[in-house]
């Protein structure tokens, strides 16, 4: 089953733009800080689900003015480094032309990214520079203030495992043998990132699980990676059997099934917590240790009142 979830439209001004990442189609990019003339993208009033993202696609076309400058570094993937250092402009210019464009990147003055896909091909005009997103009709009709997309829900038989991302940026991963049970209820409205760049934001729900003990435990922290035990795990979640609040704020789900995409999903702070040890924290809902070594974690505005009442029904 699915049901659809929209994304408001936001009106870009060039202003409003920083840099644009051009994306090509065998992974390399190149980033663009030059003068922008003119913004004149409409994007359609259906999204596509392309890389593990929701994005948006456009047609219409930008112009920049690009600097002659050369540069002494880059921070880009790049086709030939030794063109681009030696060219900045020429390089650009050439790629873009000659290559195939896959989609764009926008990204604000605090680095918040909108991924714009479409048919692009560039062109250069003497000193401007335009990026052309042809118009393709079977993205539909492009009228309405919302653009939406249908997502299947999240159900137990479709995932090969969730990371819980913690408001620390601590990541552990559970495997679908150690989920007993998941209910997610979701927002109609997208939680957008940046201009545009949309996810699905729980509204409310739980999961139950159970750690597995005969498997390794996968942790990150900052790209560190190493193995840790249940113990570890369950205490991080949660200490005890009364009900306390966690600091997971996402959920990345990996799908068994559509080539094992990835969603991330986002969990609403409900405020900041204090803790035995005065340390205020971020709330994302709320857990506990159920018998037999289940973990009951809710999420929404009514996690507290609600995990006393999952708790009867499951015991």
């Amino acid at each position: 089953m699915s049901n659809e979830y929209l994304l408001k439209k936001k009106f870009i001004k060039p202003t409003d733009i920083k840099e644009i990442n051009i994306f090509f189609d065998n992974g390399d990019y190149v980033s663009i800080e030059d003068t922008l003339l003119s913004f004149s993208l409409k994007f359609y009033d259906r999204l596509i689900w392309k890389d593990n993202s929701i994005v948006q696609v456009a047609f219409g076309e930008l112009s920049l003015k690009l600097s002659d400058k050369k540069i002494k570094s880059y921070s880009q993937f790049v086709f030939n480094k030794k063109e681009l250092l030696q060219n900045r402009k020429k390089y650009v210019v050439e790629r873009c032309i000659n290559g195939c464009i896959d989609h764009i990147v926008i990204r604000n003055e605090n680095n918040f990214p909108t991924t714009i896909y479409g048919d692009i091909f560039a062109e250069n005009n003497e000193d401007i520079f335009v990026l052309k997103f042809l118009p393709n009709e079977k993205y539909g009709p492009f009228e309405n203030n919302f653009c939406s997309i249908d997502l299947n829900n999240v159900t137990k038989t479709i995932i090969r495992k969730i990371n819980l991302d913690f408001e620390n940026c601590e990541s552990y991963t559970i495997y679908q043998n150690e989920i007993e049970s998941i209910d997610l209820i979701f927002e109609k409205q997208l939680f957008s990132i940046g201009f545009g760049d949309g996810v699905r934001q729980i509204k409310s729900g739980f999961m139950i699980i159970k750690l597995d003990k005969d498997r390794s435990r996968d942790y990150c922290f900052l790209d560190d990676y190493k193995f840790v035990s249940n113990k570890q795990l369950e205490n991080r979640i949660c200490r005890g059997q009364k009900k306390e609040p966690h600091d997971i704020c996402h959920l990345y789900v990996t799908y068994e099934t559509f080539n094992y995409k990835e969603e991330c999903l986002e969990i609403p702070c409900l405020g900041d917590y204090e803790d035995s040890d005065e340390n205020y924290s971020y709330c994302g809902g709320f857990a506990k240790k159920l018998k037999h070594g289940y973990i009951l974690i809710v999420f929404g505005k009514d996690a507290e009142k609600r995990i006393d009442k999952i708790n009867v029904e499951i015991e």
